[in-house]
């Protein structure tokens, strides 16, 4: 019986992993960085690892019984053992990367309240805040020159991707190997 549960333990690790590893690949396209400005930067790269988990994060949330807060809560770990590694490959000390590690959950978290908000229309009903402001703010907030063509097609590309990802079934998300739209660079470039 045991036996049971950690093959499934195993499996479901893989799923976890194969998910974040998703997010990740669709984080790092080149167009992202060459065609919508943004940062090539370590920030730069958080941003578009924090947009994409969160756009699945929040299609999660939708199924609020324990096994997605399972998923929400394991996706959310392997994203921050993954930020703990990159850290400590770059050459942060060890004794500074629980403080960075902490600032860096601060920032997601406020990071999902605030793209949870747009996406969901409470931003522009309590205080007029709108998928452009969020996304100046963090994707292309460590710019000295924001190109408000990209911000604007970043904010139709995110929410774009947040529609697609709510149609989406769990089990596409955990078991298919495209989750996201492909990202057009003709847009960008106009």
């Amino acid at each position: 019986m045991f036996s049971f549960f950690k093959k499934h333990d195993k499996e479901f690790e893989k799923q976890i992993i194969g998910l974040y590893e998703k997010i990740v690949r669709q984080s790092r396209q080149p167009v992202f960085y060459k065609e919508y400005h943004v940062p090539d930067t370590v920030d730069g790269r958080f941003e578009m690892i924090s947009v994409h988990m969160i756009l699945v994060l929040l299609r999660l949330r939708r199924n609020a019984d324990d096994r997605m807060r399972e998923i929400s809560q394991r996706l959310f770990d392997e994203m921050f053992h993954d930020m703990d590694r990159n850290l400590r490959e770059m050459g942060v000390g060890d004794l500074s990367v629980p403080k960075k590690m902490k600032v860096m959950m601060h920032g997601f978290n406020g990071r999902m309240h605030a793209y949870s908000r747009v996406l969901s229309g409470w931003a522009e009903e309590d205080d007029g805040e709108t998928m452009l402001d969020v996304v100046a703010r963090n994707v292309y907030g460590t710019s000295y020159e924001i190109d408000v063509n990209s911000i604007s097609v970043m904010a139709d590309y995110i929410t774009k991707q947040y529609e697609h990802i709510r149609s989406l079934s769990v089990l596409q998300l955990l078991n298919d190997d495209e989750i996201f739209l492909p990202v057009a660079v003709k847009e960008a470039e106009e």
